[in-house]
């Protein structure tokens, strides 16, 4: 094979082995190592500084192969026709119109985290969409595997009543929230409902599934997150209904056998709860969604009646929204992306890019399996309850990996083989081979 013939089909040849390695490093890292962890090491949430340690290392490395397999793979190339490359294509528009809004407007301190957290996410489709199907589940399981470290890190938490890494909140209020690795609870219960759905599309055995899910939703029990836990409390038993109903109709779960466990997890039903109440795991939700926090994500919106027309259609300064907020409305944080988006960039800018979220979205979820749109679902569902899609952090990262990662683990069929052509062994053929002996 001359050189270019050899340079040709390394262009379109599988990515190799130590790049899916480094993919997966940038995804642990940036969801593993926390903002607030990072925080203590560099002034990676202080304001002012310099621009280059506003940036997670993760972030960092998984732009840098990014760019390598965009720029030396044709399949990556060709890949961006797909949904999941229309959606990056998308979500970069969107956030392309942001950045330009904020340079026009000369207010750019405060839009890292769409660099840092939410421009990562193209990124991490570019790298994914040219691996074969065993390095996607590779990265998948990789990510899932963050989450069981997660659960068992806020399980760890719990027991001792200690945040153990750096965590500025929650020092009091109605029980112990867990922070986990990714460094806040509400990461947690978004990340873990998109974990346990995309684990059902792996080729982990029934009972694997069955003790990783509940030890995901273990560690969302710890975080208190109530939006998380309601959403997936749902989701396990949407998956429970449809494992039951296969296995029925399928005949590899025999009826009376079903009978039996389910009215033994009916007797047990009270005891679990009344463990894992005394635990103080429920103790927020069961406070109900009338409390200081709940009441904030309503509050949030009064902010527009300080802001002026042209302020309201164009966007105003962020520091001074905030000042509004903590003088004026008591409130510590503003959770809602949209509100954050209108604030920084007005109605317009706002109403753009949410658009270009949700299309993000749509396209990634628009031709997979039930568990992958559920998990998008699911994950917006949890996301726009707080403000972790405008802020600095791993969200959308991890959930961009699991949903891209699983696009191919349930739907690619194997190929038949193909039957060599039949050829009648007659008597006659099978002598003249010597199978049978001949006539004597």
């Amino acid at each position: 094979m001359d050189r270019p013939m050899r340079q040709r089909t390394a262009a379109i040849a599988d990515v190799p082995h130590w790049f899916v390695l480094l993919v997966v490093t940038g995804i642990l890292v940036r969801g593993g190592v926390s903002p607030y962890l990072w925080n203590s090491i560099v002034p990676y949430q202080e304001p002012g500084g310099s621009l280059i340690v506003k940036i997670h290392p993760g972030s960092y490395l998984l732009a840098m192969l990014a760019a390598w397999v965009f720029l030396t793979k044709a399949r990556a190339r060709a890949a961006l026709w797909s949904a999941a490359g229309a959606a990056a294509i998308v979500l970069t528009a969107g956030i392309g119109l942001l950045l330009g809004l904020a340079l026009v407007r000369g207010q750019t301190s405060s839009v890292g985290y769409l660099v840092d957290s939410i421009l990562i996410a193209p990124a991490i489709i570019l790298c994914v969409l040219p691996m074969t199907k065993d390095q996607r589940e590779r990265v998948v399981k990789a990510v899932i595997g963050l989450a069981l470290a997660n659960s068992a890190f806020s399980l760890l938490q719990v027991a001792l009543q200690s945040h153990i890494m750096p965590f500025p909140y929650f020092t009091s209020g109605v029980g112990f929230r867990a922070s986990g690795l990714l460094g806040h609870p509400l990461l947690t219960g978004a990340h873990h409902v998109v974990a346990v759905l995309v684990l059902q599309t792996t080729t982990a055995s029934p009972r694997v599934k069955a003790i990783a899910t509940a030890f995901l939703l273990l560690g969302t029990l710890a975080g208190q997150a109530r939006v998380a836990t309601i959403v997936s409390t749902i989701v396990v038993a949407l998956i429970v209904l449809r494992g039951i109903r296969a296995g029925l109709a399928s005949g590899r779960l025999d009826p009376i056998a079903f009978f039996v466990t389910a009215v033994c997890l009916v007797a047990l039903l009270p005891t679990i709860v009344l463990a894992v109440t005394s635990s103080g795991a429920l103790d927020r939700i069961l406070a109900g969604l009338n409390d200081e926090s709940a009441r904030a994500r309503v509050d949030v919106y009064r902010i527009f009646q300080f802001l002026s027309d042209q302020e309201y259609l164009f966007g105003t300064d962020l520091e001074y929204a905030n000042r509004i907020m903590r003088n004026v409305l008591k409130l510590e944080h503003i959770e809602s992306p949209f509100v954050v988006y209108t604030l920084q960039f007005g109605l317009v800018g706002a109403l753009l890019f949410s658009l270009s979220l949700v299309a993000f979205f749509l396209l990634l979820a628009v031709t997979q399996t039930f568990h992958v749109r559920l998990a998008a679902a699911a994950y917006v569902a949890i996301a726009l309850t707080n403000n972790q899609l405008a802020a600095k952090g791993p969200s959308l990262a991890l959930a961009t990996a699991l949903l891209i990662g699983a696009s191919r683990l349930q739907q690619q069929k194997p190929h038949r083989r193909q039957n060599a052509p039949y050829r009648r062994q007659t008597r006659q053929h099978l002598v003249a081979s010597r199978v049978l002996p001949g006539p004597p």
